[in-house]
């Protein structure tokens, strides 16, 4: 299931499961050499996002995203700084530490933006009486 929530946030935010890669850079300089890691993110805002991942990465440290937009068949392209992070402890049969990471967007273009903001608005709910109703706004899931 996913939705956009306002709870305290300053942004909507859809909640659903979309492919993304990133790596660490700096503001000097991207490290080319340890690559891409490939990610779901868990949500996704104007703001920012958040997604699980098997290492720590300290707050404050710059990433740099290309984030699947699925409606258009492209990527979108962005950097971001981590600005807090969850342990999640162990997960399931296998004992593998797990974070979940939040992080701010820092740079991203136009269009880059508009692509965002239209995956938030394709996976949104209605919020009607002071509830969400659960219900899509596309017949995708």
């Amino acid at each position: 299931m996913f939705a956009w929530f306002d709870n305290g946030r300053k942004h909507k935010r859809a909640m659903k499961s979309i492919t993304a890669r990133f790596r660490v850079c700096s503001d000097d300089y991207t490290d080319k050499a340890r690559g891409w890691d490939m990610i779901v993110i868990k949500n996704l805002g104007e703001g920012g996002l958040y997604f699980h991942y098997v290492e720590k990465i300290d707050i404050g440290v710059k990433l740099e995203f290309s984030i699947v937009l699925p409606h258009r068949g492209t990527w979108a392209h962005c950097t971001a700084r981590v600005c807090r992070i969850d342990s999640l402890g162990d997960r399931g049969k296998i004992k593998m530490a797990m974070y979940g990471v939040a992080a701010n967007f820092t740079g991203m273009d136009e269009e880059n933006f508009r692509g965002i903001q239209e995956v938030i608005n394709m996976y949104s709910v209605e919020k009607k009486d002071g509830k969400y109703s659960g219900k899509t706004t596309t017949q995708e899931d």
